[in-house]
């Protein structure tokens, strides 16, 4: 169930690059708005602090054999083992902790405020506007994640 692993290793090597050109976007909008550039910065390595870690730890858990439903191709069911569920469970925690900030502790005000790193056109300008982005976007996660782990059984 090899094939897989360099999927994720490429998904990290994305994240990552992405995450460079928002720390690049951070410097040049910081340049021009100085007492924004804490936060633009602050976003491009939470980006990648938060990304980067689980996909390569589902890479390691393909790679090592530990993994069946990150391993299979699309469109292939198979079962869930323990480390899968360990990074369904990751990643929900990953989500709902995204849920949380921006909901519960002005994160929407802070990504409106911030926009910029991630293209103007990315995120909404307004608090509310970023708060239904991302409801919109959990809610997607999901059931995504329904479709692929629970409906999808052998």
């Amino acid at each position: 169930m090899i094939e897989m692993g360099p999927f994720w290793l490429v998904t990290a090597a994305v994240i990552g690059a992405n995450g460079l050109v928002f720390r690049a976007r951070a410097e040049r909008y910081g340049a021009e708005s100085p007492n924004l550039k804490d936060g633009y910065v602050r976003l491009a390595n939470g980006f990648m602090a938060w990304l980067i870690p689980p996909t390569l730890l589902i890479a390691l858990g393909v790679f090592a054999g530990w993994s069946t439903k990150f391993a299979a191709l699309p469109g292939k069911p198979s079962s869930s083992t323990p480390f899968d569920r360990f990074c369904q469970l990751t990643m929900l925690a990953i989500l709902l902790r995204s849920v949380v900030w921006v909901f519960v502790q002005d994160g929407a005000q802070f990504l409106a405020a911030h926009r910029r790193v991630f293209q103007p056109a990315a995120l909404p300008g307004s608090s509310l506007g970023v708060k239904v982005a991302w409801a919109l976007m959990s809610a997607l996660f999901v059931i995504s994640w329904y479709f692929q782990f629970v409906s999808n059984r052998p």
